[in-house]
C-alpha cells in the first residue's frame, strides 16, 4: 500500500501528525499499535508548530486552545503529542507548500518547522509560492495546483501516470 497524507490549514497539521503517529508513547490515549504507514505527508498552508501559532495568529488560537484543552502551560503533554514540531523525527518525506501572502498561517511557521525537521534528519521540501495566499494551494484551478500535484506524484513515485521503478 502506498499512502501520502495531505491536508490544508488545520488539516495540514493533522497530515504531519498522522505521519508521526507511530512516535506517540504507548501511554498516550492516541496511541495505536500499528498506525497507517505513510510514504510522506504534504502540508498545504498548515501549522507545524502549535505553540508558535498561538502567539502569531488570533485566528487559530481559540481553536487550538479548545482542541487541546488549554495553553501549553496547562496541557503540556497534549502539545507534545499534537504539535508536529515536537514529534520530530517523523521518518517520512514531507512537503510543505505555503503561499507567501498567507495571512492565516504565516509562511514563517512552515520555514521554522522545515528547519527543525531538517535538523532532526527528516527529508523535507519547503515550497513558498509567491503569488498565493492561504486558499490558492487547495484550488484545482489556481496556478498553485500544479505544484501540489507534482508533490503528490513525486512522493508516490509516479511520473506521466506510471509508477517509477
Amino acid at each position: 500500500m502506498r499512502v501520502v497524507i495531505i491536508g490544508n490549514s488545520a488539516g495540514g497539521q493533522l497530515a504531519l501528525w498522522a505521519a508521526a503517529r507511530h512516535r506517540l508513547p504507548e501511554k498516550s490515549p492516541l496511541f495505536l499499535k500499528n498506525p497507517l504507514p505513510a510514504l510522506g505527508a504534504i502540508n498545504l498552508g498548515g501549522v507545524g508548530d502549535l505553540r508558535r501559532i498561538l502567539q502569531e495568529s488570533s485566528f487559530c488560537g481559540p481553536s487550538i486552545l479548545k482542541l487541546l484543552g488549554g495553553s501549553p502551560a496547562e496541557a503540556p503533554e497534549r502539545y507534545r503529542e499534537a504539535s508536529p514540531i515536537e514529534m520530530l523525527h517523523l521518518g517520512v518525506k514531507q512537503v510543505l507548500i505555503t503561499g507567501a501572502h498567507d495571512a492565516i498561517i504565516p509562511p514563517e511557521n512552515s520555514k521554522d518547522y522545515a528547519a527543525a525537521a531538517r535538523k532532526s534528519g527528516d527529508e523535507i521540501q519547503l515550497i513558498v509560492l509567491e503569488n498565493a495566499a492561504h486558499f490558492e494551494v487547495i484550488a484545482p484551478g489556481s496556478s498553485a495546483w500544479s505544484t501540489v500535484e507534482k508533490a503528490v506524484f513525486a512522493l508516490l513515485n509516479i511520473k506521466d501516470g506510471k509508477t517509477r521503478q
